[in-house]
């Protein structure tokens, strides 16, 4: 995860150093990482939020009715 940032070249430099490893199971983290970026990330009071999620793989079964809860609460603040 990246923390926030102006800047549009850091954002790319992160996105292109990014690299698929591990893994092996085919459902994923994604309510944690959904989680850990609405919480967990130093956002301004007044910035506009906007979080994109790219997952190579469906949540967890039992996870994804907490995904769709932290999604929902995040958009109900005003998020996307």
């Amino acid at each position: 995860m990246a923390d926030l940032s102006f800047s549009k070249s850091k954002l790319q430099d992160f996105l292109s150093n990014l690299h698929a490893d591990g893994g092996g199971d085919w459902p994923e983290a994604v309510y944690e990482g959904l989680e850990a970026a609405t919480n967990d990330l130093n956002w301004r009071k007044k910035s506009k939020r906007i979080i994109i999620l790219v997952p190579g793989s469906p949540p967890h079964p039992d996870s994804i009715s907490n995904v769709l809860h932290v999604a929902q609460n995040f958009q109900s603040q005003g998020a996307r």
